[in-house]
């Protein structure tokens, strides 16, 4: 997937694990792109990141220049259409691969999705140390609460974002759905989950009180 790293140099960033040839199908992108000369300088290794440098007078550059801003639409995509909801996630992000930028075709997109409780639904923590664990949590209790209704409703909205996303990319969507009170307790017990959206996570939706980065954990 190609990217711009700034308004002189478009980078054609590819995520592998470590130096070497390319291995997906966006990395051999960036070897056409040095072939067709729409590069200036070759292909230069910055960390994970195979960078080219944009020849400008290309005819292809303008063409260039838009791929680099496919991710930027897509993260705006994602939260136009999370902010129309009602109800709304409390959060959301994208992780993963194409939060990262090593995707391909075939990869997911990988989506968190943290709603409202439903009436009724318990806290897991509850079980796990009693009233001192949840103690600095008193805000989510307070929080409304989504009715049959409405739950419902989120429901549909989900099934609905399954059809729009591959529509958008080509990629399937694959969305990890939790309660405001499932996602504290991954924060709190600092499960592999919690600690790969930390590293990688895009928000698209919601305030940052429940974001991996912020609150208490």
């Amino acid at each position: 997937m190609l990217v711009v790293a700034d308004q002189r140099r478009l980078a054609a960033a590819v995520t592998s694990p470590r130096p070497g040839p390319p291995r997906t199908e966006a990395a051999s992108g960036c070897s056409k792109l040095a072939r067709a000369r729409v590069d200036t300088h070759g292909c230069a290794q910055m960390g994970r990141n195979r960078v080219h440098e944009l020849n400008r007078e290309h005819v292809a550059a303008p063409v260039a220049e838009a791929l680099g801003g496919l991710r930027l639409a897509l993260w705006k995509l994602f939260r136009n259409t999370l902010g129309s909801w009602n109800p709304k996630p409390v959060y959301g992000c994208v992780f993963g691969s194409a939060a990262r930028g090593d995707g391909d075709v075939h990869s997911d997109i990988d989506v968190l999705l943290v709603r409202a409780p439903v009436a009724g639904e318990t806290d897991p923590r509850r079980g796990s140390g009693g009233l001192a664990v949840v103690a600095g949590y008193a805000s989510e209790f307070m929080a409304v609460q989504l009715t049959t209704r409405q739950a419902s409703k989120w429901a549909r909205q989900v099934e609905q974002l399954h059809e729009l996303v591959p529509a958008w990319t080509g990629n399937p969507l694959q969305v990890l759905e939790m309660s405001t009170f499932e996602w504290a307790d991954h924060r709190r017990r600092r499960t592999s989950l919690f600690t790969e959206i930390d590293r990688d996570a895009i928000q698209v939706a919601g305030g940052t009180s429940l974001s991996a980065r912020t609150g208490p954990a």
